[in-house]
């Protein structure tokens, strides 16, 4: 089931295509039917939100209102979707002097693990090659 604010947004889209009489455009006993591909296309293309694409489905019908000379496919609504706005990022963590001197700490333990390591593989890697 699509929600009801896609399907009212689509409505109010596919009844401007039809008042502007494209050619291809569905008879009038056919609208309904039409309705129902849409929303059937539409469920297909993507997940919706109504806070994140309510506004995108309105400027898409309005972009083509004036773009369309031919009635357009559902596919061509989707084309003309707006990208969704990006969520905020969250803010940058303020770290206490304590928290970054623990941090320089405990990355100094790796290097100096890592720096065993390196010299051991060197030692086995030399032992190996005599």
């Amino acid at each position: 089931m699509v929600d009801d604010w896609l399907e009212r947004e689509v409505i109010a889209g596919l009844m401007g295509l039809v008042a502007l009489r494209l050619d291809g455009a569905p008879a009038a006993d056919a609208v309904t039917h039409t309705l129902d591909i849409w929303l059937v296309a539409l469920k297909k293309a993507q997940r919706w939100s109504e806070e994140a694409d309510r506004e995108r489905v309105k400027a898409a019908f309005e972009m083509l209102f004036a773009s369309c000379e031919r009635w357009p496919a559902p596919a061509a609504l989707i084309r003309m979707l707006p990208s969704r706005d990006l969520p905020r990022a969250l803010p940058k963590p303020v770290l206490t002097n304590e928290q970054r001197a623990n941090g320089r700490r405990q990355i100094g333990e790796i290097f100096e693990v890592l720096g065993r390591r390196i010299t051991r593989h060197e030692t086995n890697t030399e032992q190996h090659n005599e």
